[in-house]
């Protein structure tokens, strides 16, 4: 057995391994002789038959069999004793299949960890924006509150005309090339002006309109709508508003606090500015933290293996789709999906390998206890008892060595912060 290591590039090995022909002998008769205690043969009991009648019968149509059992009991061995710590499984490289007595070569292509070397690290400066609290945010929370809860109010007066803001009921009739389309028509359909909730020439039409007048308007229907008989066609409207509504936002007092379960106003404030004090804060860190993270990066150039970006990826498209594993698994196959988001990906790869070589330099460490604080903290002040202890336990079990290396990243982060020359603008 033999095998010679080539260098790819900073991030990536070819191992290229031949087996002798003995060794490539004995693989055969291994898997012949798995083959002969299944197969089921005329004339021999299971397990029975002979070895020359399962060569002759099965022939090299076993040779993939054959690179199976060779490459699990040498590739691995070989990168072991080459001292090579691959960081994903390796990708074979198979140019013939096995044959019986004779040499077989095969190799494997493996992604590894760069050599990083940080610079600068304690001595970065960094530009952040820093978005800082004003107490008119406080005010403009109450007022998209209380436009949220806004009631309508129906106009009675007949010379009232619909306006951008009203809530008014339209019916409308539609035809195409003289037909009537009844699956396009509507009665009393509840329309706000203004948020655009329907196409832009049918509320520009509605506006102006008292209730009972009638309107036509003529739009061309999309090329792409459902109903394909009618798709870039010329569609004819007959509108009508049936009524009109004012919306009425309610007055900002403690009764509108107390509708939203609060005891009072200044008690619905307090909660709004603790609120918009915290997303403030995690902003500004955010945004030190990209630029913390950029700087570092530039100043830190380094090749990442390919296959700790392609996972990047997949866990990316993973968070883009929610819970729908069939579109996930759709998307991840996608060449074009995957490019989207490839560059994004290979940054966060770098900045985790970057973190992670801070930690080291800086000696951080992550205690068990901290696991179960960080825990812990998702519960809450009111969570006690058997059962949290119990959702611990089962949580820094199951998830435990992610949640260190959060914390560990976290902790080299924040190494930066407290290091770098920080302007905020």
């Amino acid at each position: 057995m033999k095998s010679v290591i080539e260098e790819i590039n900073s991030v990536q090995r070819r191992i290229k391994v031949s087996v002798p022909g003995e060794t490539v002998n004995k693989a055969f008769h291994t898997v012949y002789s798995r083959i002969q205690k299944q197969a089921k043969i005329p004339g021999f009991r299971p397990g029975k038959a002979p070895i020359p009648m399962i060569k002759k019968m099965y022939g090299n149509s076993i040779a993939n069999d054959v690179v199976d059992s060779l490459v699990k009991e040498n590739l691995f061995q070989e990168i072991a004793n080459a001292a090579i710590r691959p960081v994903a499984p390796p990708v074979l490289e198979v140019s013939s299949l096995p044959v019986p007595d004779t040499e077989f070569v095969f190799s494997a292509i493996l992604d590894i960890l760069p050599e990083i070397k940080i610079s600068g690290g304690k001595e970065l400066e960094v530009s952040a924006k820093k978005v800082v609290f004003e107490e008119s945010q406080v005010q403009k929370e109450l007022e998209l509150l209380a436009s949220r809860n806004a009631k309508a109010r129906e106009v009675t007066d007949p010379n009232v005309a619909a306006e951008k803001g009203n809530l008014v009921q339209v019916s409308h009739k539609v035809s195409v090339d003289g037909e009537t389309v009844d699956s396009m028509a509507a009665e009393k359909m509840a329309v706000k002006l203004g948020v655009d909730e329907i196409h832009p020439e049918l509320e520009a039409a509605l506006i102006g309109l008292k209730v009972g007048e009638l309107k036509k308007v003529s739009i061309v229907v999309a090329q792409d709508f459902e109903d394909s008989s009618i798709a870039g066609k010329t569609a004819e409207f007959e509108l009508q508003i049936t009524g009109i509504s004012v919306m009425e936002n309610p007055s900002i007092d403690d009764e509108f606090a107390k509708d939203l379960n609060f005891d009072s106003l200044a008690d619905l404030e307090k909660r709004i500015r603790e609120s918009i004090e915290v997303n403030l804060k995690n902003q500004n860190k955010r945004e030190l933290d990209q630029a913390l993270l950029t700087a570092l990066r530039t100043k830190n150039t380094f090749d990442v293996p390919p296959a700790m970006v392609d996972e990047v990826v997949d866990s990316m498209i993973t968070e883009a789709v929610g819970e729908d594993k069939n579109r996930a698994k759709e998307l991840a196959k996608d060449e074009n999906v995957r490019k989207s988001f490839r560059d994004q990906a290979k940054m966060r790869v770098q900045n985790s390998l970057l973190l992670w070589e801070l930690a080291k330099l800086e000696e951080l460490k992550v205690e068990a206890d901290e696991i179960v604080a960080h825990v812990r903290s998702t519960l809450g002040p009111s969570q006690e008892g058997p059962k949290a202890e119990k959702y611990i336990t089962d949580v820094v079990k199951q998830f435990g060595s992610r949640i260190q290396e959060n914390i560990l990243l976290e902790k080299a982060l924040e190494v930066l912060r407290t290091s770098a020359k920080i302007t905020y603008i």
